[in-house]
């Protein structure tokens, strides 16, 4: 992640140190660090910050997420699982990009399970579910994957219950996209 970081950077792409556009590294990471260096933060102290940031975040989300699926205890468990075991604690003290990619799949997904459970078209929901998309995209290029694949499910299964949700949907690809396009 800090090889990719460069304060020249323009329109807040990823650049290796030569200038070139590094295809390894989306811009989420790079941005963040950006942000970072332009408030007087090195930039190895920077990716610690946001390492330990999106760690934090990810434990709460994870415990919220569960608790209102599973229950309390399921809720304690998964976070002591969290903190406990090298493969999820891990992305508490940094794993590259992979640590923004699960937060915001995490958030991509609760969104989505919000907005299975509602009934007809809820825009603000859409317009999250394709926003947290179009983050873990911008995190790591599987984000396009998981997201595609949340979509699709999401559209099977309420076009079962509606014909009203394609239009809701609509507006989950379109804020997708405008979060998405500024990977360029």
């Amino acid at each position: 992640g800090v090889q990719a970081f460069s304060a020249q950077h323009t329109a807040f792409r990823s650049m290796t140190p030569w200038e070139e556009p590094d295809l390894v590294h989306p811009p989420l990471l790079t941005f963040a660090l950006w942000v970072l260096h332009h408030l007087g933060i090195h930039p190895w102290l920077g990716i610690k910050i946001v390492y330990a940031a999106v760690g934090a975040l990810t434990a709460l989300l994870l415990f919220r997420f569960v608790r209102r699926n599973w229950g309390e205890s399921a809720a304690q468990f998964s976070l002591l699982l969290w903190l406990a075991l090298p493969l999820f604690s891990s992305a508490l003290v940094g794993s590259e990009t992979h640590s923004l990619l699960l937060l915001f799949l995490l958030l991509t997904l609760s969104q989505g399970l919000a907005l299975l459970r509602r009934p007809g078209p809820d825009w603000k929901r859409a317009a999250l579910f394709g926003a947290c998309g179009g983050l873990a995209y911008l995190s790591r290029f599987e984000g396009l994957l998981y997201f595609a694949l949340f979509f699709a499910a999401i559209l099977l299964l309420k076009w079962k219950k509606e014909n009203r949700a394609p239009w809701a949907m609509g507006m989950a690809a379109l804020a997708f996209c405008a979060v998405a396009c500024f990977y360029s």
